[in-house]
């Protein structure tokens, strides 16, 4: 696993932390996407990203920047091992791609609960800085990722669960 993979997870939960906003409830636990560790499609395919790019791994987390994405409690496990799926995209309102809220609290109107009293689940992304990446200020980033998956542009590093629980399962362990 080498220094990247445990120096990326503790960054992710440090900006998680520091970056979690009063207007989104309060987090519950924090679960790194250990699948990462395993070499799963997910981290395949942001290391042929990063190979596009010209840049060398282990990658410099300089060249790029953590952020926020919110999704179904379905989606949560199929997004850490494989990756954000281009075939997936809905609305694209801001360019096609995959979308990721620049705050917590705009990426919570996009997460989910699996029932009426579980707890939210947020993935915390790490993007690459490159041509195809947009920024729309006060909102979203925009990776346009191929559309045939060949590689990706971002990397889910953890998971938040968040809500008025005091604990709750992984939405990784099922």
């Amino acid at each position: 696993m080498g220094e990247f993979l445990p120096d990326l997870f503790k960054a992710a939960e440090k900006f998680a932390r520091d970056n979690w906003t009063t207007q989104t409830p309060p987090i519950i636990r924090i679960d790194y996407n250990m699948s990462l560790a395993d070499q799963c499609p997910s981290l395949k395919r942001f290391y042929k990203g990063v190979e596009t790019l010209g840049h060398p791994l282990p990658l410099d987390m300089a060249r790029g920047f953590f952020t926020f994405h919110g999704t179904a409690p379905g989606s949560i496990k199929p997004i850490c091992v494989n990756g954000f799926d281009p075939s997936r995209r809905a609305g694209q309102a801001c360019g096609v791609g995959e979308y990721f809220g620049v705050t917590a609290a705009i990426s919570h109107g996009y997460s989910c609960r699996g029932n009426t009293q579980g707890p939210y689940s947020m993935i915390i992304a790490f993007l690459l800085n490159c041509p195809q990446l947009s920024t729309h200020a006060g909102f979203c980033h925009v990776m346009n990722n191929p559309c045939d998956w060949s590689h990706a542009f971002n990397l889910p590093v953890l998971v938040v669960s968040y809500g008025t629980q005091t604990t709750c399962p992984s939405p990784l362990s099922n």
